[in-house]
């Protein structure tokens, strides 16, 4: 039986709108406990920071020992030494993070840095070849506010090493969890509407 895409989008669409309206009350919990995480981590960055990337570090050691452990007894497999290699820079880089967590803030704070400035350059290019259509100047704006913020913390980077990854998770998890709650409160009131 063939189905059309629109249909199947559909049905897709009635499967997701009846989950979020069966399960909204904990949708809206989920999304309260994020906003107080997300409000928490802005109130507290540094710590917020420090235990992002010490968390971090302590899940690529159980990644590297569960890698390893698969290992066991293959030495025969294709790649073996490559695999080896893998485990071992989950441990090396694992414990790294946890052992020395100020060094570790600094250099994902700078690849963050380097990622805005990726995205900036990226979405300015985007900007300029969609230029004929409609609002092409917010992409191109968007990129160029990656840019200067990428630079504004590349010339303050052991400053804002110390609170950037925070901030961020707090954005993140206020903005998710506003999303989140928004979306099982809309769906709950389409529920009363078809009721």
């Amino acid at each position: 039986m063939d189905i059309s895409s629109e249909a199947a989008a559909q049905v897709l669409r009635e499967a997701v709108r009846q989950t979020v309206s069966r399960y909204s009350v904990w949708f809206r919990i989920q999304s309260a406990l994020m906003i107080v995480s997300g409000v928490l981590a802005l109130a507290f960055p540094v710590t917020s920071s420090t235990a992002l990337v010490t968390f971090l570090g302590w899940l690529l050691i159980v990644t590297g020992l569960i890698q390893a452990l698969g290992l066991i007894g293959a030495g025969s497999v294709p790649q073996f030494w490559l695999q080896l290699v893998s485990v071992s820079l989950f441990l090396i880089v694992g414990a790294m993070f946890v052992r020395n967590a100020g060094t570790s803030l600094l250099a994902i704070s700078l690849l963050v840095v380097v990622l805005l400035m990726i995205e900036g350059v990226s979405k300015i290019s985007l900007g300029l070849t969609i230029r004929p259509y409609p609002n092409w100047a917010w992409v191109a704006l968007g990129g160029l506010a990656n840019v200067l913020l990428s630079f504004y913390l590349a010339f303050r980077l052991p400053i804002v090493s110390a609170w950037l990854l925070g901030a961020l998770l707090g954005f993140g998890l206020i903005i998710e969890g506003a999303a989140l709650g928004y979306l099982s409160w809309r769906g709950r009131k389409v529920e009363a509407a078809s009721a």
